[in-house]
């Protein structure tokens, strides 16, 4: 229900209404099935920007990932939405997993990535506090105009060596060190 999520956004005054999760069953495997997604996408988008908001679309790996017909989903993505109306936020953790490159896309579609989801990975591929992992973020925050990063969200899906407390507390200061603001 798009009009719930506006007026949810709306009463907490916030800027974005966000695509959180694409459902298997909608994810497509065609060419149309991609033309129909970016299609909602924009529609959806349209609708937010019409309420005088901005809609960003989330991605986890499996967008950055060849499909059986050759298609990188959010490149289709990318091509096919509207600038004008959809953004996107970035999750440097999901697109570490799925073995892209984070500057790579920045450069392909600059402006593009108003929203990044800030999150490490450990050796075994788990979330990890900020700065405890092998995600390079230094090279990253260096390219943030170029991605066109507005915000940025700490976030762990889970804790594996430490509390979620603790993990904020590694969080905020590998956030100071990398020189985030």
């Amino acid at each position: 229900d798009l009009n719930a999520y506006i007026k949810a956004a709306k009463v907490l005054g916030s800027e974005y209404v966000t695509i959180p999760w694409i459902l298997p069953e909608l994810r497509g495997t065609s060419a149309s099935d991609y033309k129909k997604l970016a299609a909602g996408i924009n529609k959806v988008a349209q609708q937010c920007h019409a309420a005088g908001l901005k809609l960003a679309y989330h991605n986890h790996d499996f967008e950055f990932r060849k499909d059986e017909t050759g298609v990188v989903p959010i490149e289709y993505l990318l091509e096919n939405c509207n600038p004008k109306y959809v953004n996107f936020q970035m999750d440097l953790y999901w697109v570490t997993k799925a073995g892209a490159d984070p500057v790579d896309y920045f450069k392909r579609y600059p402006g593009r990535f108003k929203i990044w989801h800030v999150k490490d990975m450990d050796d075994q591929g788990r979330f990890a506090p900020v700065g405890n992992g092998k995600i390079d973020f230094k090279r990253i925050l260096d390219n943030k105009k170029l991605s066109g990063m507005q915000y940025y969200f700490v976030e762990q899906d889970a804790c594996f060596n430490e509390t979620p407390l603790e993990a904020i507390v590694i969080s905020h200061k590998g956030l100071e060190k990398i020189g985030f603001k």
